[in-house]
């Protein structure tokens, strides 16, 4: 089997089964717990999150808190902005009770970030030459 094969049979599993991940699917009425790994302290927070990546219809959505991840959420492709449906795209997130509330694109904040990461790329290769 693929990674490619293998990640879509466990998006598939996901979608069907809800959540069986120690994380859950943003916006629904399901637990919200991200288990031992959120660093989430409280309930409501207005954090960065950053579209990390999307399969199927499901988005992987690192949560930000001073530029450190403190949580992922599964959210579905439906509820992110057209405007953010790409990996990379940075939203201001808005919790309430542990569950994600709204999602807005931040576009001005996603093209900050690409310009950075390419202006480390481009470091890089200068220094490799």
């Amino acid at each position: 089997m693929t990674i490619l094969a293998r990640r879509e049979f466990v998006a598939t599993i996901v979608t069907l089964a809800g959540t069986a991940l120690p994380f859950g699917i943003g916006g629904s009425d399901d637990d919200q717990d991200a288990g031992p790994d959120d660093r989430l302290d409280d309930a409501d927070a207005e954090l960065t999150g950053v579209v990390d990546r999307i399969e199927r219809d499901l988005a992987v959505v690192l949560l930000e808190r001073e530029e450190e991840t403190v949580a992922q959420r599964l959210v579905q492709l439906d509820r992110l902005p057209a405007s953010a449906r790409d990996d990379g795209a940075v939203l201001s997130v808005r919790l309430s009770d542990g569950d994600i509330e709204r999602l807005r694109h931040d576009a001005a904040a996603t093209r900050r970030r690409r310009e950075a990461a390419r202006e480390r790329l481009n470091e890089l290769a200068e220094d490799a030459s």
